[in-house]
């Protein structure tokens, strides 16, 4: 029960299809005009009929009661200002990345934190680190790993554990507190 698709739903599903067959090819060729590279005009074309799905039904039936040449015309702009928002996302993304590393590279440069990056020092760092985890559980060790090297969550560690994820993020708190007194 409740996985049966509704007739709106195979009408809908059949409406895009019918959409991505007839002007998939014309809107690829676009988008290389728009891109100049293969890779990001299929990636250009498919979020376009990515974000097709997320329009109502109304709106799409319309669209398919066109003829060819305003509905590829319609689908080839609205494929334009995706292309256009995606260029403004990338140049907004460059800005702050630029301001990030003016603002806080300089200041990253002449702080103290420098010396402890430093080469001759990273070897202190690593023992400072492994003695600290030596002298905790197993299980912390274990799950300070996994939060560290393999990025795992604080709420699926504490789910493997068993514990809250709470706890967790007490325990990560406590340990960076320990390696830092012991780098200084």
């Amino acid at each position: 029960m409740g996985k049966e698709k509704t007739l709106s739903t195979i009408s809908r599903n059949s409406m895009i299809t019918t959409l991505h067959k007839r002007y998939y090819y014309t809107l690829k060729s676009l988008a290389m005009t728009l891109t100049h590279n293969e890779n990001e005009a299929e990636e250009l074309v498919s979020s376009m009929f990515a974000k097709i799905c997320f329009w109502s039904n109304k709106r799409i039936h319309k669209i398919t009661t066109w003829d060819s040449h305003s509905t590829c015309g319609y689908l080839a702009k609205t494929l334009s200002n995706i292309n256009t928002d995606i260029q403004r996302k990338r140049i907004r993304q460059k800005r702050l990345e630029k301001n990030y590393l003016e603002n806080f590279g300089k200041r990253f440069e002449h702080s103290p934190e420098t010396t402890f990056v430093a080469r001759e020092n990273i070897r202190i760092i690593k023992l400072a680190y492994h003695n600290t985890l030596a002298e905790h559980d197993k299980i912390i060790r274990v799950a300070f790993y996994l939060r560290t090297e393999r990025g795992w969550k604080n709420k699926d560690i504490a789910e493997k554990f068993d514990q809250s994820a709470n706890t967790v993020g007490t325990n990560f708190r406590r340990l960076r507190l320990k390696i830092k007194e012991k780098i200084s």
